[in-house]
């Protein structure tokens, strides 16, 4: 996985210096950036716009951006206001703002205490070996990383 971290180094880099290190997110974000191409984060914006259109309602259960997180929790979490459609795009795409948001999902949680299946379990809605597995080749490779990450 060292690849997915060398592509993604101004990513890690732009977060460590704004004091965004959590492993644990870190490794998320990366592993969403894995399986979720900037094309797929494209066709996942017609979408919303013209689900938006169709049937307003479902739009919250949409995961997007580079931290494939629902629009329900953006809303929620006051990232973006929910009459705002086409200038949230930028939002979606800004990884500290993906950063801050999955670290208010996980505030409910002592994040330190969850186990890698736990924290995928809360991040994904359910456990899935090949998220599992990268996510925790990711935080092996961050750690042994000259980022100096500590292994949570």
């Amino acid at each position: 996985m060292n690849s997915l971290i060398n592509s993604n180094i101004n990513i890690i880099t732009n977060l460590k210096s704004s004091n965004r290190n959590d492993i644990n997110i870190i490794s998320l974000i990366l592993c969403e950036l894995h399986f979720s191409s900037k094309y797929k984060r494209v066709v996942e914006y017609f979408y919303w716009a013209f689900l938006y259109l169709l049937c307003a309602e479902r739009v919250e259960f949409i995961s997007v951006g580079v931290g494939q997180i629902q629009i329900r929790h953006w809303i929620r979490f006051e990232f973006i206001k929910n009459d705002k459609m086409f200038s949230s795009l930028k939002n979606f795409q800004n990884t500290r703002l993906n950063y801050d948001l999955i670290l208010k999902i996980f505030d409910e949680f002592d994040l330190k205490k969850l186990n890698d299946n736990q924290i995928i379990a809360i991040y994904r809605g359910e456990v899935r070996s090949y998220h599992l597995n990268l996510f925790k080749v990711l935080k092996k490779d961050l750690a042994a990383s000259n980022f100096g990450f500590l292994y949570a």
